[in-house]
């Protein structure tokens, strides 16, 4: 039996009928981690004990997210060799390049003034949909100094349900997102946003707002 769970070789002329899509299926993520680990322990990564998703070869780290890979090295030749043995081993790959816009975040490398190399990661372009998603692209909108009072934000069962025209869950998943990258100062206030994603009320639309 093969890796995909067929019984015999294939045959040339054969065609195979799909019963089920693999698209979905809570065994997919796993199984295709499962191939792709495989295929870089063959291109000579080791899999790091302290997080599963980091790989490390001689001169090149590989960090995965679901499917895609960045690949960081001292020289680009190292990437390079690396990415043709991935792909000796069956893997089809597709280049992008620079880091620079790796899964939505924008990389940015400056040297400061005492002339040590800073790395940046921004997301303006996900901070730009949240605030045109809560409608607040158009208006003048009153600063805060802070993105939460300090007290949780609670159950408010009695309250006016959320009709402020955004989709609640959505605005969360995207800000979630945002603050676990590149704004970890906004953590506290989305998380306790994220609290209420199945039952907002106003009150909660308002605090997410801010």
């Amino acid at each position: 039996m093969n890796s995909i769970g067929i019984e015999e070789d294939f045959k040339e002329g054969h065609v195979l009928k799909l019963n089920q899509s693999l698209y979905g299926l809570r065994q997919s993520p796993r199984n295709f981690f499962l191939h792709l680990k495989g295929n870089l322990g063959r291109a000579g990564f080791r899999q790091s004990k302290m997080d599963p998703c980091l790989f490390i070869a001689e001169h090149v780290v590989c960090c995965v997210y679901v499917n895609d890979c960045l690949f960081s090295s001292p020289m680009k030749r190292y990437i390079d060799q690396m990415i043709q043995r991935i792909k000796d081993c069956g893997m089809d790959l597709e280049v992008e390049d620079s880091v620079g816009g790796f899964l939505g975040i924008s990389i940015q490398r400056s040297i400061g003034a005492d002339e040590k190399q800073e790395i940046i990661m921004l997301q303006t372009g996900l901070i730009h949909r949240i605030i045109s998603a809560l409608g607040l692209d158009g208006e003048m909108s009153n600063s805060v100094r802070t993105s939460a009072p300090e007290s949780p934000l609670p159950k408010d069962a009695q309250g006016d349900p959320h009709d402020m025209g955004f989709t609640y869950a959505s605005v969360v998943g995207m800000a979630m997102y945002l603050c676990n990258n590149s704004r970890l100062d906004i953590m506290f206030a989305v998380h306790q946003c994220a609290r209420h994603s199945f039952n907002p009320k106003r009150k909660h639309a308002k605090y997410l707002k801010r």
